[in-house]
């Protein structure tokens, strides 16, 4: 990515970053063809959207959307209890966010991960046109927030084609198992991807209780980075991965 920074010109620089991502992911795609030994036929890796790992340790992460209806003052209070908590949650967000929240984007990359949220339903588009939507969002988010968005949450249900992008891109698709609610229980289990909901003056005295309760049955919050397993590894249709 060092390489955009050395074209001052932005159509230039999505151009170059268009034109390696795409190398890349005929190299990725070409190493996912894998033979079916019974049908004796070539068929392209299948990807799912993460929801959970399958693991024997007590552990899970959080994640939450920022659409820009939020509060500001709403998201500063869940950043003050999720420090004091000692957990680091992963925010997915569009590059406009990014530019119009300057200040709360760096508070959440110091205590927490930023991520990519796609907007648009891409589903049914041919694979040229993701390649290019999605590297697209790509450098705009690298503009605005200085990182490659590692974690991608498509907010609506993504297709294999989609899905295969973004794993030829690096890129990990991030859904959930369970949402946080407003007293509800139990909703924090092992090797689990939990959603904080939608952020409002609830949400970080909800957050509190939730993750109170997982420590009192000896789940820990890990990190994102900390939880997954290596990009491409084997996930179900049920969004579990595995090693």
């Amino acid at each position: 990515m060092k390489l955009g920074l050395l074209i001052k010109n932005k159509k230039n620089r999505s151009k170059l970053l268009l034109v390696l991502l795409l190398a890349f992911s005929f190299v990725a795609t070409a190493a996912a063809l894998t033979k079916n030994s019974n049908k004796n036929t070539d068929t392209i890796e299948v990807f799912y959207p993460i929801k959970a790992i399958s693991t024997e340790e007590n552990i899970y992460t959080l994640t939450a959307v920022l659409t820009g209806d939020e509060k500001e003052e709403d998201i500063k209070m869940l950043l003050s209890v999720c420090e004091g908590l000692g957990i680091k949650i992963t925010y997915f967000a569009e590059a406009d966010w990014i530019d119009d929240n300057e200040e709360l984007a760096i508070k959440i990359g110091k205590n927490g991960i930023l991520g990519l949220r796609i907007s648009k339903d891409l589903s049914g588009r041919r694979r040229n046109f993701v390649m290019e939507y999605i590297a697209d969002r790509n450098d705009e988010f690298f503009e605005k927030s200085g990182k490659y968005a590692k974690y991608v949450r498509v907010e609506n249900t993504p297709d294999q084609t989609l899905t295969q992008v973004l794993n030829a891109y690096g890129q990990y698709c991030i859904s959930f198992e369970s949402a946080l609610t407003k007293g509800s229980t139990g909703t924090i289990t092992k090797g689990k991807i939990i959603d904080i909901g939608y952020i409002d003056e609830n949400t970080a005295y909800t957050l509190a209780q939730a993750v109170g309760e997982a420590i009192k049955n000896s789940l820990t919050c890990i990190e994102m980075e900390k939880f997954l397993y290596e990009i491409g590894s084997d996930t179900d249709e049920y969004g579990t991965q595995y090693t």
